[in-house]
């Protein structure tokens, strides 16, 4: 590692130091990071990561200092619609007078709470309402004496209502009092212990139209439901530590309308035990609340083994057209995609070209990293309303169903549409398996997944050159273009301060 370390630092001073300013530091412990989680001891292996991670910031940054130069911000309509949306969502937020974490705040929990596990359960039924139920049961070794006097650990939650909150067997009696501003859930000292610990929150939550638990409706009338879990965005779904320096387990039970498909982070798990995992308090709850539902549903379960951060977990929900690839020869992930049914001829219809594409940017990912990426399959969802820019879950892809209507698109359509797949599989590595510590450095999440995708594709152009459907072909040349005239004018103005509700420093 001495080697590449001394490459990496060789690579970083080489270039203007005020590139990178204070997120230098970041940038080196992203590299230790990717070292030590995939265990690179051969060193031709630790200088290929060197100039993937400082190529690809490099290359962002520049990009973004030289489209600011040339004016290029409000070259897109698209954009200037999407800015707007942006706007008013933060409008919003100001009126409901949101409280911002801090950094200071975060590196303090980081430094009290290890060994976190979220025990969720989620009522899902679009009939019932705008509204859908939730129980949270948080489990954390807590380092008491490291809390500051004065200084409350308290959890991030954006919700409508809390109805119940309890620490380690004691109902909290005023939960007005401790709910600051209908934005952080404080817990109370007294309650909590040196060691194990153990909080249940029942809570009700509105479904969101920008950031959080997204249900939307088709032409046809059939609801989705799926998490928008950007940073700092979890906690608008349910209570938690909402930050990426705090990974977690997590397990799932998911309630919903009988019919639905629902996928999440991980496999699905069998339900031999209801009560599995959470209290006795809250499996009494559980089961009371099943038996009184009146509508038909079923139970989903999930048991995501890989310590995620909030904004990798989630899950999608409703009914699906799937097609899984049978192909087992390439030692990758299980692949399937997913559309509404009203879609499923299309889906078909491009389903070739989709495995194509997935299978060998997983592949040439795979050997730049040394290994496949934690979760054990990959599912590509196509809905409507998802945000331009897609949604990435450990496990799970989001775009846009408008990619999947492409028969008369041209080539840079075709481009598009790959270079959306490609970037979100890279999050499988980064962003998800390897994260920021902090929501301010989230453009390297952003910045290397967006060039690492075109690289990748750069890279099997060549191999999937008269593989592809007529007028479908990738070229080097419309993979750069891309990049520079499409997804380059969105880093210029990502609206980070919008996006993002968090005390930033730029």
């Amino acid at each position: 590692m001495e080697k590449a370390t001394k490459a990496f630092d060789s690579i970083k001073s080489k270039v203007s130091s005020n590139l990178f300013m204070h997120n230098s530091a970041e940038l080196t412990h992203y590299f230790k990071d990717f070292i030590e989680k995939y265990e690179l001891n051969d060193e031709t292996k630790q200088i290929k990561i060197t100039f993937a991670i400082l190529a690809g910031a490099t290359a962002v940054l520049l990009l973004k200092k030289a489209l600011t130069e040339s004016k290029l911000a409000n070259s897109s309509g698209r954009k200037d619609q999407r800015k707007n949306k942006r706007s008013n969502w933060n409008k919003k937020s100001e009126i409901k007078g949101e409280i911002n974490l801090l950094l200071e705040e975060s590196e303090l929990r980081k430094s009290v709470i290890s060994e976190m596990n979220y025990n969720l359960v989620f009522f899902i039924d679009p009939q019932a309402g705008k509204t859908f139920d939730g129980m949270a049961n948080l489990r954390f070794i807590l380092d008491k004496q490291k809390l500051l006097k004065g200084k409350p650990l308290f959890l991030d939650y954006q919700g409508q209502r809390v109805t119940k909150l309890r620490i380690n067997d004691q109902d909290v009696k005023s939960i007005s009092k401790c709910w600051n501003n209908n934005s952080r859930l404080e817990l109370d000292s007294e309650l909590l212990k040196d060691g194990l610990n153990n909080v249940e929150v029942y809570f009700t939550n509105e479904y969101s139209e920008e950031g959080g638990l997204v249900l939307v409706k088709d032409s046809e009338g059939q609801e989705y439901v799926y998490t928008d879990t950007k940073p700092f965005s979890s906690n608008k779904i349910y209570p938690c530590f909402d930050q990426p320096s705090i990974k977690a387990q997590t397990k799932l039970l998911l309630v919903t309308p009988q019919g639905w498909n629902v996928v999440s982070n991980d496999t699905p798990v069998q339900i031999d035990d209801i009560s599995s995992g959470f209290t006795d308090h809250m499996t009494e709850n559980l089961k009371k609340t099943l038996g009184e539902l009146n509508t038909n549903w079923e139970l989903s379960a999930f048991d995501n083994l890989e310590r995620l951060t909030p904004s990798s977990f989630g899950f999608i929900a409703g009914k699906f057209e799937s097609i899984l690839l049978d192909d087992k020869s390439h030692n990758l992930p299980n692949l399937a995609i997913h559309a509404r049914p009203a879609l499923a001829k299309q889906l078909r219809a491009e389903s070739e070209d989709l495995f194509m594409i997935m299978v060998n940017a997983l592949e040439y990912l795979k050997n730049v990293f040394g290994r496949n990426p934690a979760a054990p399959k990959v599912d590509l969802f196509f809905l409507p309303g998802v945000p331009e820019q897609g949604i990435s879950l450990s496990g799970c892809c989001v775009v846009d169903e408008e990619f999947l209507n492409l028969y008369e698109a041209d080539v840079m359509g075709h481009t598009e549409r790959a270079v959306e797949i490609a970037q979100q599989l890279v999050y499988g590595w980064i962003g998800h398996s390897i994260t920021t510590e902090w929501c301010n450095d989230s453009w390297i999440d952003e910045g290397l997944s967006l060039f690492l995708g075109h690289l990748a594709l750069t890279k099997i152009c060549r191999s999937l050159e008269g593989k592809m459907k007529k007028g479908n072909q990738l070229t080097e040349k419309n993979i750069w273009s891309h990049f520079i005239y499409n997804k380059g004018v969105s880093l210029i103005d990502s609206d980070i301060q919008l996006n993002y509700p968090i005390s930033l420093d730029i």
